[in-house]
């Protein structure tokens, strides 16, 4: 039993038998002849458990033996993908010499007149192949009376018996078997044959080495699937199976609190365990973990709106999680600040993209400084320096599908409701007519129309909708979708209909521009939106730009001194100004306007302005701490630009001379 499951799908098990029936070479086999039977064993996937007594144990082929008993005995059970299937052998397509696939699959056995009419044999039938042979040769004599027996059918017989004989006969395959080799030095032989042929993940390796400690892993994780209300088995059992809750033992009962491959290996040794102590831990783990995915699936205050799993911003943030709600409840006494510092960030991993690739690392960072968090007032740097930079560092307008960010923003509009604006329903009743109908992401700006314009692909274009409605609204531009919905479902009532849009972050002004079907002033609206909403989640605040317009003007002479500075006084680390106007007066409005992030100012102004090279010496000697450079645009450049820019690493603004504003122009 410390083999892994049977993972193959009905592709794989396809070709495998398409090697076999065109006589490739399949490896070879590995068996083991133990000298007693003191140990686990299961039975190939199918087979009965009643009275085994094996004299050999597979220790490499196990898929390969598999698949070919689920071919030839056709068991009751459901192969990876969640289906039960059949397989034939087209000779129909053989005797022709077709290049198409020989081995076909369907999801229900054939009726036999159809298999004798079509040439296809089933491979359930192998092991009686003379039987379906007499049928089939008794049917097309019976069917066809014109066709002569000697000259027609038997020839054709023949073919396929000579086939079918030795894909069950006459097929070879080399194997091996181990004797006189004890249980710890097998386990080792598996290990090192899975380690460098097709990489097995740690848990499959481990159901290997935790045997021989006498840890059933295969039955652990069958009881943790099987359990009442269990959630796991719906997350993890098509991709990493119990990996993740090894992970989240591992962060929570090893030293180093790693989950590396290398050291998830060990975690055996690293917790110090014994086997009663080991499958303890993994019991509670496993209830941390439906724990945390319960909060993951919660639209209430406290969850993360993960209606679907298709929209989990990351599978790898999971076991983190969980390790981290046992830490709250368990080594600490849970309070709604322990709960909140969970979800900061949870928020702040999901939508930086934190679990996006290789994670291992940052399971273990994460971990710790949040644990730490929990003890002080001291907020974690991967988090402060977000809040810090916020929004200039979470520009959303290319943000798009299959990434963490992208949903991480679905499932902040699921905890609002997200109702479908053409038919009044939020996205759990949505999920609630799963069977019914499923939930699209819609394009507002539909992409027959307007495929060409700039981010119409971004998360700022998306919104959850039933897929009729997609359907029916697909080249229809906004404002007539809008108009009908006004009319037919909400009777007239704007305000009903404004309400249902705010659930999907459409405000007023964002509303406007869809009547206008303005597809930029929407964008930058809804972008608005969204970053209120994600403020909050992170503990950031969106910076006040409503104490002074960021917009000069020539009633205001006296704020349009003060903007620019307001402007530079918002940069961060850096400072890069371009005018080719650039004066004494402009770098007044930097020294002034600087804080103390600042670590690089970048000028980039003309060669006339000879007057301030020594103006900026001087400030460059002061604040040698700074990076200070002037640099002078060439004659091409200086043709070309006509505007100034202040910019940092995340904003950029339409600037102003600092002259230009005294004089009160705009």
């Amino acid at each position: 039993n410390f083999q892994r499951f049977f993972v193959w799908n009905k592709e794989q098990i396809r070709d495998f038998l398409d090697s076999i029936f065109h006589r490739y070479y399949i490896g070879s086999l590995l068996f083991w002849e133990p000298t007693n039977l003191n140990i686990g064993i299961e039975p190939v996937t199918g087979v009965k458990k009643d009275n085994l007594n094996p004299k050999q144990i597979i220790l490499d082929g196990q898929q390969r033996v598999s698949s070919i008993y689920y071919a030839l005995r056709s068991p009751d059970y459901n192969i990876k993908g969640g289906e039960r299937v059949f397989f034939y052998i087209d000779f129909h397509s053989f005797l022709k010499s077709d290049n198409t696939e020989i081995i076909k699959v369907f999801n229900n056995q054939i009726d036999e007149e159809i298999q004798f009419e079509k040439l296809l044999f089933p491979l359930n039938k192998l092991e009686n192949y003379d039987k379906w042979l007499q049928s089939w040769s008794k049917f097309i004599s019976e069917t066809y009376p014109e066709l002569n027996f000697l000259e027609d059918i038997r020839p054709i017989e023949e073919k396929i018996r000579d086939e079918t004989r030795h894909m069950l006969k006459e097929f070879g395959c080399p194997f091996v078997v181990l004797k006189n080799v004890e249980l710890d030095g097998v386990v080792d032989t598996f290990e090192r044959i899975n380690t460098t042929g097709v990489t097995l993940n740690a848990f499959d390796l481990l159901i290997a080495k935790l045997s021989l400690h006498k840890i059933d892993l295969r039955r652990l994780w069958t009881e943790a699937c099987n359990e009442p209300r269990s959630l796991i088995k719906s997350y993890f059992e098509k991709s990493t199976q119990g990996l993740l809750i090894l992970h989240a033992m591992a962060l929570c009962f090893t030293k180093s609190g790693s989950c590396s491959r290398k050291d998830v290996l060990k975690i055996f040794d690293n917790m110090g365990s014994d086997k009663k102590d080991f499958e303890d831990k993994w019991r509670k783990m496993v209830k941390y973990t439906n724990q945390a995915i319960s909060f993951l699936e919660s639209t209430t205050d406290d969850g993360f709106g993960v209606t679907n799993k298709k929209f989990l911003p990351s599978e790898s943030i999971i076991p983190v999680l969980a390790a981290l709600l046992r830490t709250v409840n368990e080594d600490f006494d849970s309070n709604k600040t322990h709960q909140e510092k969970i979800r900061f960030w949870y928020w702040t991993s999901a939508l930086k993209n934190m679990y996006s690739g290789a994670s291992d690392t940052q399971k273990t960072i994460d971990y710790k400084a949040i644990t730490k968090w929990f003890s002080d007032d001291n907020v974690p740097d991967s988090i402060s320096e977000i809040r810090e930079n916020f929004p200039g560092n979470m520009r959303l307008m290319n943000v798009e599908r299959k990434s963490s960010n992208f949903n991480a923003i679905i499932c902040l509009a699921a905890k609002k409701g997200s109702k479908d604006w053409t038919q009044n329903l939020g996205v759990k009743n949505q999920m609630d007519f799963g069977k019914e109908y499923k939930v699209d992401i819609d394009h507002v700006f539909p992409k027959a129309l307007y495929r060409k314009e700039d981010h119409n692909e971004s998360i700022l274009n998306k919104i959850l909708l039933l897929s009729p409605t997609n359907i029916k609204k697909s080249k229809k531009e906004p404002s007539v979708v809008l108009a009908e919905a006004l009319k037919n479902i909400f009777k007239g009532n704007e305000k009903e209909l404004l309400d249902t849009l705010k659930t999907h972050f459409i405000n007023e002004n964002a509303y406007a521009a869809l009547l206008d079907n303005d597809h930029e002033k929407f964008l930058i609206e809804r972008q608005n939106e969204i970053w209120k909403e994600i403020a909050e989640k992170i503990g950031a605040k969106i910076p006040d730009e409503t104490s002074f317009s960021t917009q000069t003007s020539p009633d205001t002479s006296y704020d349009n001194i003060i903007i620019p500075r307001n402007a530079v006084e918002n940069c961060k680390e850096e400072i890069f100004w371009i005018s080719k106007y650039f004066s004494e007066a402009d770098l007044k409005t930097i020294r002034l306007g600087m804080n103390n992030s600042i670590k690089k100012i970048r000028i980039l102004t003309s060669k006339k302005q000879k007057e301030i090279k020594s103006e900026f010496k001087r400030f460059k000697e002061q604040f040698s701490e700074i990076e200070c450079q002037m640099k002078i645009m060439n004659k091409d450049v200086e043709s070309e630009i006509h505007a100034r820019y202040l910019a940092d690493k995340t904003k950029c603004y339409n600037m102003i001379d600092t002259d230009i504003a005294k004089r009160g122009q705009t």
